[in-house]
């Protein structure tokens, strides 16, 4: 076969140009895969709420204790919950709202040793999609963080549990375990994204939409 008899014809600048414009058209309208931030919840304490004593502290009447923001180094009667894995272990159920693919959870506490509220020695939570019923284990996904070191100096300390969990809305905070006696809970912040399902049929859906252009602009019919 001979070659030099065979005629390439190259698209002129201005189609090139064209095409171009409407490439960054296309992909300027592929959404932004969000990288992970805090997420609100609402909480509810299925199995019975704190009951505190000592006048007032470590109960959560407002259940807000655990979602307002704040993260004390203090105790006082409005800023924590105690905890430890038996008779204070309360399993608060926090709902995302809706899904969202949660990358890590951050448990702030205060430790306090002459108070005897030590030091946290482990965390576990657990998530899924679905809202359980009381009494049901059957979760999707669990994560438990141990502590290598129990720490003894008095303030305010954050344990991060990496969790890489998608598609969930409800959480629970399953169990905390003091080193010692009790631990004292203040906040619980949730890190993630927008679910990878609801992503993935944004960016087929513009894909395709993408396609259509490609198609329309070469003058080829769309299937």
């Amino acid at each position: 076969k001979n070659i030099l008899n065979q005629t390439t014809t190259f698209p002129s600048i201005q189609s090139m140009v064209s095409a171009t414009f409407l490439l960054s058209i296309a992909f300027g309208l592929l959404p932004l895969v969000k990288s992970s931030e805090i997420l609100p919840f609402k909480y509810s304490y299925p199995y019975g709420a704190p009951a505190g004593c000592c006048g007032g502290y470590y109960d959560d009447p407002n259940l807000d204790i655990l979602n307002n923001g704040e993260k004390p180094s203090d105790i006082n009667s409005e800023n924590s919950v105690e905890w430890d894995a038996e008779s204070h272990d309360y399993k608060p159920l926090l709902d995302l709202g809706t899904s969202f693919n949660v990358e890590k959870i951050e448990v702030s506490y205060i430790i306090n040793v002459g108070m005897g509220k030590t030091d946290v020695e482990s965390i576990s939570c657990s998530a899924s999609f679905d809202k359980p019923e009381v009494g049901d284990n059957q979760w999707d996904y669990g994560a438990t963080g141990v502590a290598a070191t129990e720490n003894l100096v008095n303030g305010g300390y954050i344990f991060t549990l990496t969790t890489n969990w998608n598609n969930v809305q409800y959480i629970e905070l399953t169990e905390v375990v003091p080193w010692q006696t009790r631990s004292i809970v203040t906040e619980v912040t949730v890190y993630g994204s927008e679910a990878t399902e609801d992503l993935h049929l944004q960016l087929t859906g513009t894909m395709f939409n993408i396609l259509n252009l490609l198609k329309w602009f070469l003058g080829k019919p769309v299937p």
